[in-house]
């Protein structure tokens, strides 16, 4: 009996391979689609109109969304009674122009799959397309219980609470998921057992003074000025006042305020992030921060407040999780390739479906020999689209090794 179901999963594994494949072009087309036409977080409409009709053809519904955004899908065996495993993948895109010069270049200015969201979505979409297939042959020999994912606002940090709040992890005993990697060649994979990235989440300065003529800058209270004092002061003081053996990051990415060149602006925002491993560094920082707002008001004159925006826990990947993929990359990819990883002071929203059911966020590699080493969030990010053909064979046969051990 034993042996028989052996074979079983062998057979599937070669179906799998070949069924990959055979589509392997077809997935990419989607994905160049998806990378010419990205869409910002909760403005995925295109997207997920676009990931309807392609499931629509595989006979699979896309249940909505949160906001209409993004939904999941079913594939179950007509006897499916076992553990329901689930595959997350996410599908927006962040604001930057893109200066790669290929063919499929995002048409949209000023926004692009920059973090190789086409790519998860894509491979999410080929889990779906393969495990569909097999369904339909009657193949598996055990029943498949299956929900994929399609996430929207992953960049922003709300949309798995949102896809919770909506139902999307009801039964669910265990999700996984990937981030393309470009530090790693395609065929290569990163885990890690527990934390593997930071707490994330958004800083908001606001600064309001008084405006005037750039000429007579002593007759104002100049926000330009106080920001700019907050950002050398933070930047100088917050490593001083941390336990420097415990990682942390604040980085400040947009300041807006002011039209003209010889006008002092009233008000002037300032956005950053903070990334911490600790909460009590965290803390730390939060209340130096609002100490830093207060000094630079009281030098300046103006009003200074710190607010927190959205923010995402860190991701800690469930071991149990991780031999499961482990062991289907050893099945068909060299042991050398096969890494564990640092942690990441990156974020990640995978960190809320975590906090429900165990999970695991594995790192595969998207480089290729002469390109795709472009950072995440560069205007040349790319990826070898080889990544693709390993990552929808390598989850495709960790949901069948889950499902052929499902008691």
């Amino acid at each position: 009996m034993e042996q028989a179901h052996t074979e079983n999963l062998t057979q599937l594994f070669r179906d799998v391979d070949e069924y990959v494949n055979s589509r392997f072009d077809a997935w990419v087309a989607c994905r160049r689609h998806l990378h010419a036409n990205p869409e910002l977080s909760w403005q995925e409409t295109a997207t997920t109109r676009f990931l309807k009709q392609q499931l629509e053809q595989l006979e699979l519904t896309l249940e909505p969304g949160p906001r209409g955004m993004g939904g999941f899908v079913n594939l179950s065996s007509p006897d499916a009674e076992g553990r329901l495993i689930a595959y997350r993948g996410d599908i927006d895109a962040i604001p930057v122009e893109e200066e790669t010069g290929r063919e499929f270049c995002s048409r949209v200015q000023g926004v692009m799959h920059a973090c190789g969201h086409d790519v998860h979505a894509t491979v999410a979409f080929g889990v779906c397309d393969t495990v569909q297939q097999l369904l339909q042959r009657g193949s598996p020999s055990f029943p498949v219980n299956l929900r994929v994912l399609f996430q929207p606002a992953e960049e922003v940090a709300q949309g798995a609470s949102e896809m919770i709040a909506l139902g999307a992890l009801e039964g669910v005993e265990s999700i996984m998921a990937m981030h393309v990697d470009a530090s790693r060649d395609v065929g290569c994979v990163g885990f890690r057992d527990g934390v593997q990235t930071a707490c994330s989440e958004e800083i908001r300065v606001h600064f309001h003074g008084e405006g005037g003529h750039s000429a007579r800058p002593h007759e104002t209270a100049d926000p330009l000025f106080a920001a700019a004092q907050f950002i050398n002061a933070a930047y100088a003081s917050v490593p001083r006042i941390t336990d420097s053996r415990v990682p942390e990051v604040l980085t400040f990415c947009h300041i807006a305020g002011g039209q003209y060149p010889n006008v002092i602006p009233s008000d002037v925002t300032l956005r950053g992030t903070l990334r911490t491993f600790d909460e009590a560094a965290r803390q730390q920082i939060l209340t130096h921060l609002n100490q830093i707002g207060e000094a630079s008001g009281q030098v300046t004159g103006v009003q200074v407040s710190v607010e927190l925006g959205g923010h995402s826990p860190s991701v800690v990947n469930a071991p149990v999780i991780n031999q499961l993929l482990v062991g289907s990359a050893k099945s068909f990819l060299k042991p050398e390739s096969i890494a564990e990883v640092e942690p990441s002071l990156g974020g990640e929203d995978f960190a809320f479906y975590q906090q429900k059911v165990p999970g695991s966020l594995l790192r595969v590699g998207s480089a290729g020999s002469d390109f795709g080493r472009a950072h995440l969030h560069s205007p040349h990010f790319d990826v070898d689209e080889d990544v693709i053909r390993v990552a929808v064979t390598l989850f495709t046969r960790s949901i069948l090794n889950w499902a052929a051990a499902t008691p």
